[in-house]
Formats: C-alpha cells, sequence, structure tokens
C-alpha cells in the first residue's frame, strides 16, 4: 500500500500563565517562593481525503515522485477527526539558601488535563467518541552547591504527568503518561561570566508512550495506538554559550542518548531493544559575529549546523534479526541582520535560511504497523524568512 493524503488542519489554541515571587527570611534563612498556575488549550479539526497509490515497491524511498499521477480522492476512504485538549495546573516552590553557598528546592504541581476525541469513518459505518479527564501532584527537589564563584554542582529529581495522545481499539482514550527524571551535573563560568558550560546526566523513565496499532484487523489502519509500557532514557548533555572573542558569540551542544524499551505489555517491541526515533547522538553549532566600528555598525552574521544521528525503525522485518536504521542527517542554517535607530525606534531587519544545501532527509519514520512498510516524514526542504522587528 501507498497512500496520499490531503489534510485540511484547523487548530485554535489558547494559553495563559501567571507567576507570583516573594522573598522572605525565617530562622536566618533566605528563602525564595514561587506560587503560579498555567492553562492550555487546544482544538482541532481534521477532513482528511486520501488515495492508495497501490504497490509501494517501485518508488524510491528518499525520492517519492509520482510523475504524471494526480492526486484523485477516493471517496471511500474520506475521514473525519475532531479534538479537545485541556491542561491546567497549579504549582508552588521554595528555594532555601542554605550556609557554604548551598541552595535546595522543594516544589510540587497539581496538574489537570481532559482530551475529548470525537472520529467519522463514513465508509466502515463508525462513528466514535471518547473522553478522559485525570489529575495528580507530582514533586519537584533540587539541590545546587556553589563550590567557587565559577563552578556549581547540581542534582534534582522531577515527576512529570499529563495526557498521552491518540486512542486504543476500539475507542478507549491513552492512559496518562508519568516520567521520573534524575539529574545531576556541574555548571561553570569563563572570562569573567561571558561563557557558560554545563556538563549533566540525566536519567529519565517515561511510561504509556502512544505508537501505532500494529493489529492489522484494527480498522480503519493507521487509527488507533497502543501504549508502550515504559520507556527508559539516559546520558549525557554538554552545552557551551557566550561570547569567546569580542563580537563572536557561540552556542555549542552535544547529546549522547540510550533511549531503550523497558517494559512492554503488548509483546510487539523487543524489551530492551532502542526506542525507534531517537538518535544516540545528536550536535549543533552556531556562531554569529556582530561588526563593530561606525561602518558596519549593527550589521551581523550567522552560521550554524545540525547533525543528527542514524536512528532505529520500530520492528525488525522477517530477514533482519537486527533493527533497520534510517540514515542520519545533517544541515546548515545562516543569518544575517541589521539593526538602526531612527528617532526613537530600534528596527532591526533580519533573514534566515533553514537548509541551506536544500538537503533532503528523513525527519521521522515508523513501521509499528507492519515490519515490512515504514511511514516516513520528509524534513523541510530549503527556506527563507524575512522579518522586520520594530522596538518602541
Amino acid at each position: 500500500m501507498n497512500f496520499q493524503y490531503w489534510l485540511n488542519l484547523r487548530t485554535r489554541g489558547d494559553s495563559a500563565s501567571a507567576d507570583l515571587v516573594g522573598h522572605v527570611e525565617t530562622f536566618g534563612l533566605k528563602h525564595t517562593l514561587l506560587a503560579g498556575a498555567d492553562y492550555r488549550r487546544l482544538i482541532s479539526s481534521t477532513p482528511r481525503q486520501q488515495t492508495d497509490w497501490g504497490n509501494p515497491s517501485t518508488l524510491d524511498a528518499l525520492n517519492p515522485d509520482h510523475p504524471g499521477t494526480p492526486f484523485v480522492p477516493d471517496p471511500t476512504m474520506d475521514s473525519f477527526f475532531d479534538g479537545k485538549n485541556l491542561e491546567a495546573g497549579q504549582y508552588i516552590q521554595d528555594q532555601v539558601e542554605l550556609p557554604h553557598d548551598v541552595f535546595i528546592t522543594l516544589g510540587a504541581r497539581r496538574q489537570r488535563y481532559g482530551t475529548d476525541y470525537g472520529s467519522v469513518y463514513p465508509n466502515l459505518g463508525i462513528v466514535g467518541s471518547s473522553a478522559r479527564k485525570e489529575s495528580k501532584t507530582t514533586p519537584r527537589y533540587g539541590i545546587v552547591w556553589r563550590t567557587r564563584p565559577w563552578l556549581s554542582l547540581y542534582g534534582s529529581y522531577t515527576e512529570s504527568f499529563g495526557a498521552s495522545s491518540g486512542e486504543i481499539y476500539p475507542g478507549t482514550p491513552m492512559p496518562p503518561t508519568n516520567a521520573k527524571q534524575y539529574e545531576g551535573g556541574l555548571k561553570a563560568e569563563f572570562l569573567g561570566g561571558k561563557v557558560h558550560a554545563t556538563v549533566a546526566y540525566f536519567d529519565l523513565t517515561k511510561t504509556n508512550i502512544a505508537k501505532l496499532d500494529p493489529d492489522p484487523t484494527h480498522l480503519p489502519a493507521y487509527r488507533w495506538s497502543v501504549p508502550i509500557g515504559e520507556v527508559r532514557s539516559k546520558g549525557v548533555e554538554f552545552d557551551l554559550q557566550g561570547e569567546l572573542l569580542p563580537g563572536w558569540n557561540t552556542i555549542l551542544t552535544y547529546a549522547n542518548t540510550d533511549a531503550r524499551i523497558n517494559k512492554d505489555a503488548t509483546a510487539t517491541w523487543q524489551e530492551g531493544d532502542r526506542m525507534d526515533g531517537v538518535p544516540r547522538n545528536m550536535a549543533s553549532f552556531w556562531m554569529t559575529y556582530a561588526f563593530r566600528g561606525d561602518t558596519w555598525q549593527g550589521l551581523k552574521l550567522g552560521v550554524g549546523a545540525s547533525w543528527r544521528d542514524k536512528t532505529y525503525l520500530s520492528r525488525p522485518s522477517a530477514a533482519d534479526t537486527q533493527k533497520s536504521l534510517t540514515p542520519g542527517y545533517s544541515l546548515v542554517n545562516a543569518m544575517a541582520s541589521y539593526g538602526f535607530k531612527s528617532g526613537s525606534r530600534r528596527w532591526t531587519a533580519q533573514i534566515n535560511v533553514d537548509n541551506l544545501f536544500d538537503k533532503k532527509y528523513w525527519s521521522w519514520a515508523d513501521n509499528s504497523w507492519s515490519p515490512e512498510m515504514a511511514f516516513i516524514s520528509y524534513g523541510s526542504p530549503r527556506s527563507v524568512t524575512a522579518s522586520l522587528k520594530v522596538e518602541f
């Protein structure tokens, strides 16, 4: 099967947040108190038309052109989907300054969410809807020790809770996802605070991650999801940013992530296998130069590159005991801006070029539904964005 879709996705989102910060002192200890709330709503409507181009074996996955093949929708494959997601939370936090430059953080968050989905498949005679509401309180703890004015050691533990998108056949909402994360590392400052560097180790365990339902008898195909019981990601992150030389600003990041499936009640994925779509290595680099002096004052030029390692597909094919790989890729971006004053206003004209060399790459791939067939999303081609900003 080789499908082409036409989607008319309509979304509307609303969000709001409010924070209140206070400083008090008790028994000689300084407290920074934080209390706040946030709210987020997303409403979507997706009519979809679809056609089947038949056997995909004649296509080049990296260049899937269909010369002379117009899109002619098949009315028997039409579908309609509406969804509403609501999230709201309240949180409190206390950061306490102890002797010897030690800081501890204690916090909690009350999270609530609600989902409401509706779908119609006229040809299959399916009209379905599902709704779910959940709430939970999660903690947060942290400690920072500033051993030197330029060096700090830290550790933290955080839990989170929220909705997991998708529905389980024949219309049950996905259970909520829970996460627990441990993190520790060091933060340093150099060149009088102009450059900041962080090295961190993290260990994140997350439950109920939605994947495509692999059962071909659960129709319509690709509509339903199943939850992976538990996925654990651990690894090291590094980032450096700041002004290395006058006018030269740099951002450098690197992450090494080992993401594996710990538990799977569906027996579809092998426990201990790598999680699909998560590269083992990722890196990025960005540098800008701001010209100084009367001639070029206000001009800034920048160039950057990002690299993403190969990733795994969800399920091995019958002839491949090892998981199939999706290729890694690297992208180059560039920018130029010019800032100037006119009267009391500050103007900035800027041009950004993403994917400068028009690299063709896979941004996402999934073969959960069938080991022999993958769903592939292609990354954005070269794009140019121009903007003009004015500050009063």
